[in-house]
């Protein structure tokens, strides 16, 4: 794009340059009183300046749409959902890059992932009320109070598994089982 450069471009390259229709930007020039500034090159087509078309429409009020004034309210309005549209367009710009990168993961793989990894605590959990009361008892643990430790780490087991499995299946989470206490 050639905007506000100061080199001479056809009629068609200034019209996109500034987003409004050829026709329009031709009638411009074409006006009797106070005609857009122009010059002639090869076969009598207008030359413009992008710079000097946009000083000339802002002197004349001119937004695009022939004989429309420029609406303060309404340039607003575009500018502002053209600004949303190109930070939505940035945006998934940014993710398409992303999952070219392999920094995104689908959310099927993600869900996956996490299931297999519960699986793994649950089971570790699971086993755990058996590897510690004859660790214990090995360490010098009263035999008296193996029962007692059993009961003890049965429960927090179970509370844990009774976490992970609501955790699992999407049911969510109390804030009791979040701190620790009875229910």
């Amino acid at each position: 794009m050639n905007k506000l450069t100061g080199r001479k471009s056809s009629v068609v390259e200034v019209a996109d340059e500034l987003d409004i229709h050829v026709d329009t930007l031709t009638a411009y020039c074409r006006r009797k009183a106070d005609p857009c500034p122009h010059s002639r090159g090869q076969r009598n087509k207008f030359l413009l300046d992008t710079a000097e078309v946009l000083v000339w429409m802002k002197k004349h009020n001119l937004s695009g749409s022939v004989g429309r004034p420029v609406s303060e309210a309404k340039n607003k309005d575009i500018a502002h959902a053209r600004l949303r549209k190109e930070n939505a367009l940035a945006s998934k710009y940014e993710l398409h890059v992303a999952q070219a990168r392999s920094e995104l993961m689908d959310a099927n793989e993600v869900e996956q992932t996490w299931a297999e990894l519960s699986q793994l605590v649950r089971n570790g959990f699971t086993d755990l009320p058996v590897a510690v009361v004859p660790m214990a008892l090995r360490h010098g643990m009263p035999q008296s109070a193996a029962p007692l430790l059993q009961v003890e780490v049965q429960t927090a087991v179970d509370r844990v598994l009774s976490i992970l499995s609501r955790v699992q299946y999407g049911q969510g989470k109390d804030s009791q089982d979040r701190t620790g206490s009875e229910p």
